[in-house]
């Protein structure tokens, strides 16, 4: 919210440190296709506006930055669609206007989604044929996200119950088998447990309903030291926003999607002419330093 950018833009010099940016629904969503058509790039884009605008009427104003694209582990093609303004940009031009603080380099805006899975993958080890459930449960909605190897297989629709859901332990134990039942996906290896999973205990809950020889656990960080045990919960809180601060902090990763939806309104923005204090000063002195050269000039034709 806007109070918390306030405190980040006053403690922290805005000009030193670079910003990515997750979201969630409803300000992106998913679309899936059997085909790319043989298109790609700009090309594959448009289609897909043609294709989604025929059922959501907000495709129609949709430009092709606000899409990005992969290919799944199935074989579908996934898009990852921006459906409108980014919150935090308008939250933070509009403290800039106010304080006249330096604006921060946002990097990319990106999926809270692929922010899991990028942290995930900058942590983990699976092998190629591993199936792995990264559980997100949030306070007011949960997720399941589905990977095969390190590669997104599937993103399940948003499960509307979050951490003040009553059952949600349940909840989330019923739609991992339905997902699983749904995409014929063999025997899971790995579970891991993000957002508030920690404070309703789910790790127990689904050790005990789930068969043996599932790796089950909260979300874990080698590079990140914890010695409290308490401190885990909190780790998993933040995993969104950890996974977009690391993202920002690499230069260079194996597995990495890197989704950017920062809209290009914003980023041509960024690359206006803009004036120091320098360059005001010498454009004042322009017309003095031209009335001066001409005088020189005439002087000097009046002597030949």
């Amino acid at each position: 919210n806007i109070e918390v950018l306030q405190r980040v833009l006053y403690q922290y010099p805005s000009s030193k440190f670079k910003m990515g940016i997750a979201i969630s629904e409803p300000q992106i969503y998913y679309v899936y296709f059997g085909t790319d058509w043989g298109l790609q790039g700009e090309k594959l884009k448009k289609r897909i506006i043609e294709e989604v605008s025929r059922e959501r009427d907000s495709m129609e104003m949709t430009k092709p930055d606000a899409i990005y694209t992969c290919k799944l582990g199935d074989g579908r093609l996934m898009a990852i669609v921006r459906e409108s303004e980014v919150n935090v940009i308008n939250s933070l031009q509009y403290l800039q206007s106010e304080n006249r603080k330096v604006f921060p380099k946002i990097s990319f805006v990106e999926s809270a989604e692929t922010a899991l899975v990028n942290l995930v993958n900058a942590n983990y080890y699976f092998d190629e044929q591993d199936i792995t459930i990264i559980v997100y449960l949030g306070n007011e909605y949960s997720r399941l996200i589905f990977m095969q190897g390190h590669e997104i297989y599937n993103v399940s629709y948003i499960i509307g119950a979050g951490l003040d859901s009553e059952n949600i332990t349940h909840t989330i134990y019923s739609r991992i088998l339905l997902e699983q039942d749904n995409l014929n996906l063999p025997q899971v290896q790995n579970i891991i447990l993000t957002g508030e999973a920690y404070q309703v205990n789910l790790k127990d809950f689904l050790t005990d309903k789930l068969p043996d020889g599932i790796q089950i656990d909260y979300l874990q960080l080698p590079n990140v030291e914890v010695t409290d045990e308490e401190e885990i919960g909190n780790i998993s809180k933040y995993s969104v926003a950890l996974g977009s601060a690391w993202r920002t902090a690499v230069t260079k990763e194996k597995y990495l999607y890197d989704v950017d939806l920062l809209p290009q309104t914003f980023r041509e923005s960024l690359k206006q002419f803009k004036l120091g204090l320098a360059g005001w000063l010498l454009l004042l002195t322009l017309p003095a330093i031209a009335f001066f050269s001409t005088v020189k000039i005439l002087q000097q034709q009046e002597f030949l």
